[in-house]
């Protein structure tokens, strides 16, 4: 009677040893598969790699070129100006050449080029323009968040909060390869060496007449139209900066039937008036009739009058 069940406890216990040791090597040989197949993915991305046509100072390099067919060499891109623009553009290019690793951290591939951004302002004094407001449409609003995985953007944000969320991207895609070069004033492109792309971005007036005229990038006037803008003195209901927010347009053009009518609302400033009232697009002839001849510019009481 004692023999029988110590036979049975022993075979229990030779079987979870052998389930435990079974476990122990199942265990050894996905971490070796594991092993085998990171090793695997590197070689094959850095045959594919030693491939691709290579840029080093503008000068194209293919495999069995100046040193190392598996070095590869970064191309180097400057971008003068870290305004909006500025930021959009290192934004954009760190997002096109970004992956996922196996962790879920947004990294950038070898082949990535090297963004150098150069700003002529100081560190404290960027992303501080608050006195400039931009009007964005609803399409602008909708791409600009779909593409920095937010929502963030409204119509009449200032200057300082665009920049701010362009940056903020960037650097979460690109990390430390997100840098800015502050108070790194740059006159002329032609002293930027080394660079494969030059992207100037640093406003219109970065540049003076001659050198642009020199490069081939005058600035050109478009085509331009009338408008009427309408200066509101007191609002009696509403928030100038909520209503710059929302899309007037879409509500213009179907109380006034003109599907080409835009309506852009600007909020003004203490001591001047509550906001401006723009609308584009309306026809010639209407605009004739409703804006006489000098007295365009006559006070109303009243947005109807």
């Amino acid at each position: 009677k004692t023999r029988e069940p110590l036979a049975d406890q022993a075979a229990a216990e030779r079987a979870a040893q052998r389930a435990k040791e079974a476990k122990a090597a199942a265990l050894a040989a996905n971490a070796d598969l594991e092993t085998f197949r990171k090793e695997c993915q590197a070689r094959i991305a850095q045959k594919l790699l030693s491939k691709i046509p290579q840029v080093k100072a503008g000068d194209v390099m293919g495999e069995g070129a100046e040193g190392d067919a598996c070095t590869f060499h970064r191309r180097k891109i400057a971008i003068v100006g870290a305004g909006p623009v500025g930021l959009w553009a290192a934004m954009l290019l760190a997002q096109k050449y970004r992956w996922t690793d196996p962790s879920g951290a947004l990294r950038l591939r070898p082949d990535a080029p090297q963004i150098v951004v150069m700003e002529a302002r100081s560190m404290a004094s960027h992303c501080t323009r608050t006195d400039i407001r931009i009007a964005l449409s609803s399409s602008t609003r909708s791409m600009l968040d779909q593409q920095t995985r937010s929502r963030a953007f409204s119509s009449g944000m200032p200057v300082a909060e665009i920049e701010e969320n362009f940056l903020r991207r960037w650097r979460k895609v690109a990390g430390v390869e997100a840098r800015i070069e502050y108070e790194a004033a740059v006159q002329d492109p032609q002293d930027l060496n080394g660079y494969d792309g030059i992207l100037w971005s640093a406003g219109r007036r970065s540049l003076n007449e001659a050198l642009r005229k020199d490069l081939g990038c005058e600035v050109r006037l478009g085509d331009s139209q009338k408008v009427i803008v309408f200066q509101v003195q007191e609002l009696l209901a509403g928030d100038a900066w909520h209503l710059s927010s929302l899309d007037l347009s879409g509500a213009a053009q179907q109380a006034g039937r003109v599907p080409q009518l835009r309506v852009m609302l600007r909020p003004g400033f203490e001591g001047a008036c509550a906001c401006w009232l723009w609308v584009f697009g309306l026809p010639g002839e209407l605009l004739e009739s409703l804006v006489p001849k000098q007295a365009s510019n006559e006070p109303r009481d009243h947005l109807v009058e």
